[in-house]
């Protein structure tokens, strides 16, 4: 049953509200009122849409359209014209309204889904999905066949841990808290970058905002960079937790050798080669050249551009024993500044040996 509660007012006059008329014939799967007029659209598990207009002397049923399957879940396009709805046909679809304030005669189809949409919410152009197997998809209503992105998906068998939910907002309160103006981060961390400025921006409108957050006046600038990989085969990225796959700023001379020595570096083969995406993204840009000893065959090469380095090393005139030495020798131009201010500044030394208390290896 459905039942409307009128205000005081609208209630006297016709009775005190009561039972729409034509309502459902099984439960109620969801309900929402037009965001520009007194219209109620009502989705049941009978597979049926239905809008009713409210009016003074009570309820007038404007159309009911029938699915092949239930109907679960609803949203009004924010002009109050259009109503969007979903359920287990693993389809979003569009109803207009006519001139005459009555619903379509059908559904139309604006995005197919591989999962029931068991809810969804709308702010044009943007629809954001609650699929069945429990991921947020979003997608642009001015081009519903592409997914605009997805929000925490996972498999339908993995449970979402409490580290999982905590960590983004972790991240978050990174930026905020630090109260810097510009922070630099991975394009990996770029979602939860944006998360923290729309934030921000969000809290700055509201009049009793967080005590810590209450005396920055404006939303950090945020800066995302290319991610390295890690130097051992198949690593998409660095990873802190696993040294032998990692250069960290304070490394000995020694241990830069040492793990670039080590490193995934197939002769002739660029792809998938974390050297050389080193001396794209570190060498190149910090002394716009990379210096090249040639042990076998003797002398040196100077590379001005990435491009000749790249025809040399997949025509194999360049062995790794050559390109390794190289970029290990180059780094530690690099990292030699750091190394002097942690070894000679006391107060540097101390805090570098503070923070390395803190490392818990897994």
């Amino acid at each position: 049953m459905l039942i409307l509660l009128l205000p005081s007012g609208v209630a006297a006059a016709s009775g005190g509200g009561g039972s729409v008329v034509q309502p459902p014939t099984d439960s109620i799967s969801s309900l929402c009122f037009s965001p520009k007029g007194n219209y109620l659209v009502a989705t049941s598990w009978d597979n049926q849409v239905r809008c009713w207009e409210i009016q003074i002397s009570g309820t007038v049923a404007k159309a009911a359209i029938a699915d092949d399957q239930l109907v679960l879940c609803l949203a009004w396009k924010d002009d109050g014209m259009t109503v969007f709805s979903g359920g287990c046909d693993k389809q979003e679809a569009g109803i207009r309204l006519s001139s005459t304030r009555t619903l379509g005669s059908k559904r139309k189809s604006i995005h197919n889904s591989s999962q029931n949409a068991v809810t969804h919410s709308v702010k044009y152009p943007l629809m954001v999905v609650g699929a069945s197997d429990r991921n947020l998809i979003v997608f642009n209503l001015n081009k519903p066949r592409v997914k605009y992105c997805e929000i925490m998906g996972r498999e339908e068998n993995e449970d979402l841990s409490p580290g999982q939910l905590m960590y983004p907002c972790m991240q978050c309160a990174d930026i905020l808290l630090l109260e810097a103006d510009i922070f630099q981060l991975g394009m990996d961390q770029r979602k939860v970058s944006m998360l923290s400025r729309d934030y921000r921006k969000k809290i700055k409108k509201t009049k009793n905002k967080p005590i810590m957050l209450s005396q920055r006046t404006n939303s950090p600038i945020i800066l995302p960079h290319h991610m390295l990989p890690g130097l051992k085969e198949g690593q998409e990225k660095l990873s802190k937790s696993d040294a032998p796959s990692t250069i960290f700023m304070e490394d000995e001379e020694d241990q830069v050798e040492k793990e670039i020595h080590k490193a995934h570096c197939l002769e002739g083969t660029v792809e998938g080669n974390p050297c050389l995406e080193y001396i794209k993204y570190i060498i190149f840009p910090w002394f716009q050249e990379f210096e090249e000893g040639f042990e076998e065959h003797g002398g040196n090469k100077t590379f001005k551009n990435l491009e000749d380095l790249i025809t040399d090393y997949q025509n194999k005139k360049m062995h790794p024993a050559d390109l390794k030495p190289a970029l290990a020798k180059a780094l530690n131009r690099i990292l030699k500044p750091v190394r002097d201010h942690f070894n000679n500044d006391p107060e540097a030394k101390a805090l570098l040996e503070k923070v390395k208390k803190y490392n818990v290896t897994r």
